[in-house]
């Protein structure tokens, strides 16, 4: 089986976690980019669920993603794709995790194959992205 998901909006990385202290014994924990990152992960589960339609029940069986991401384009690019920041594979843990959220899975440690690649937006593919979520037993078994 195949399910083709299309997010729209701008790709954001799954940031690092920093340490900011202590409050009453237990580690506070801050991502250093929340105020981008939960925005881009609800639109990646609200798609992802709109995709997989109702009923649906999170796969739990081995799962390939293909992931193609769509940046806005810089006024200058230095090269003709984008070998620049953010990271594919954090802009990739942010896609697993908002599938995740979306319930395409029951645990992102299903996905055995995963592909993720970054371009630039033009005027036929906006900002965005674009996955493929394919399952059975038409799997390659290598």
């Amino acid at each position: 089986m195949i399910v083709t998901i299309r997010p729209c909006g701008v790709p954001t990385p799954q940031g690092s976690i920093a340490f900011k202290g202590m409050r009453r014994g237990k580690p506070i924990m801050v991502s250093d980019n929340d105020a981008t990152l939960k925005p881009w992960r609800r639109t990646v589960a609200l798609a992802t669920r709109a995709a997989l339609g109702d009923p649906w029940e999170p796969l739990d069986e081995p799962v390939e993603v293909r992931v193609r991401l769509w940046l806005p384009a810089p006024q200058r690019p230095r090269w003709w794709r984008p070998a620049v920041k953010p990271d594919v594979d954090k802009l990739g843990r942010a896609i697993l995790d908002g599938l995740a959220d979306g319930g395409a899975y029951a645990n992102d440690s299903r996905v055995t194959d995963l592909q993720v690649s970054k371009r630039y937006a033009d005027e036929q593919q906006p900002v965005g992205a674009r996955i493929e979520l394919r399952w059975g037993y038409d799997l390659p078994s290598d």
